[in-house]
């Protein structure tokens, strides 16, 4: 307990152990001449998804103390105001005069730690953002594996399937309410506050024996394949929720990072960027594609590499990122490349 609160790195935030965030993302694959079975699979997902779930744990314990803050801020605020009103002279005052003050009150530099917690919710919204798209890329990239691995399709998923089914009316029923709720990030933050499965990939899991004895191994047994075709509407639905992101759309030059360090490893970012834009634009035009499902592939292909480039975008918006954050979306637009089948290469993001 010590140990954790002495490398607290967010606000007093306990952080999860070095080890276990570095499990995942340093793994390296197994040598070509051993045989991967089926459990080697399971073991993979196992390992990786902890290492997901940790991360998103993380984030959502910054958003409850971020959102505590903010609502104790705002009564502060309100009880102080309602004293400077009960303090008004018996004479009348412009109007002018009173939205002069309060503007003043707003700036006072107590009330500066506001935009620090903008910041966190903020970061909260962007890391769980990224975390989740790559999980979910990761494990339809290893649900294609499996289905190597149960020929027979002896094995089920229903209550998988069924959790990434919730996954997709979640994310549906977000983006109807969007319109009414008004900033995304707010509209965000609190709902996935209350609930908690919001945007939260689920995992991949084989039934266990109780399950497959409540199912009675009925026809409506949900194959790897037919999990495999969940997921890949899973990923199209969570496409649609990134693109419908409209402040990433535009990116300012407007100081990104507060350290002077970073300045340089920016701007090659943002050129790397903006490079890499021009050549998914130039890709889509070129049709050589004649044969329907190769030319659907290669437009599933290109549309995941604009939610590549609109996620890093995204990321470039938000203020003061670390070098590890930088890194992360230089390493994200180098990984891009237009080659049939390119292997996911699997970078959860640093937060």
């Amino acid at each position: 307990m010590k140990s954790e609160n002495r490398n607290s790195r967010i606000g007093g935030l306990p952080t999860i152990s070095e080890e276990s965030e570095t499990i995942a993302e340093s793994y390296t694959s197994p040598e070509f001449d051993k045989k991967i079975e089926y459990k080697d699979v399971m073991q993979q997902i196992h390992m990786f998804y902890k290492s997901y779930s940790e991360k998103m744990k993380k984030l959502d314990i910054l958003n409850y103390q971020t959102l505590q803050a903010i609502s104790f801020h705002k009564m502060n605020c309100e009880q102080k105001l309602s004293a400077k009103r009960k303090k008004k002279t018996e004479f009348c005052l412009p109007n002018s005069w009173w939205r002069l003050h309060i503007r003043k009150v707003h700036h006072d530099p107590v009330q500066t730690p506001i935009i620090k917690l903008d910041h966190d919710l903020e970061l909260v919204y962007i890391g769980q953002l990224c975390l989740s798209w790559e999980i979910l890329n990761w494990l339809l990239k290893k649900s294609q594996e499996l289905i190597d691995h149960d020929p027979l399709e002896k094995r089920s998923y229903n209550r998988a399937a069924e959790r990434f089914q919730m996954f997709q009316v979640m994310l549906q029923r977000f983006m109807e309410d969007e319109q009414f709720d008004g900033d995304r990030i707010h509209h965000y933050v609190k709902r996935r506050n209350m609930v908690g499965s919001l945007l939260h990939v689920p995992k991949i899991e084989e039934d266990g024996s109780k399950t497959r004895r409540e199912q009675g191994y009925s026809e409506d047994k949900i194959t790897i394949k037919e999990l495999y075709r969940i997921i890949v509407e899973s990923k199209a639905i969570f496409r649609d929720f990134v693109i419908s992101d409209k402040k990433s759309e535009n990116l300012h030059s407007k100081k990104l990072t507060q350290d002077a360090r970073n300045s340089e490893r920016l701007m090659d970012i943002m050129t790397a960027l903006h490079k890499k834009e021009r050549e998914v634009k130039e890709y889509m035009k070129v049709d050589s594609c004649n044969v329907k499902q190769m030319k659907k592939f290669v437009e599933d292909e290109v549309l995941s590499c604009e939610v590549e480039l609109k996620l890093v975008r995204r990321v470039l918006r938000v203020s003061g990122l670390t070098t590890d954050q930088l890194l992360w979306c230089l390493r994200k637009i180098e990984n891009i490349r237009f080659i049939a089948a390119p292997e996911h290469n699997f970078s959860l993001f640093p937060c």
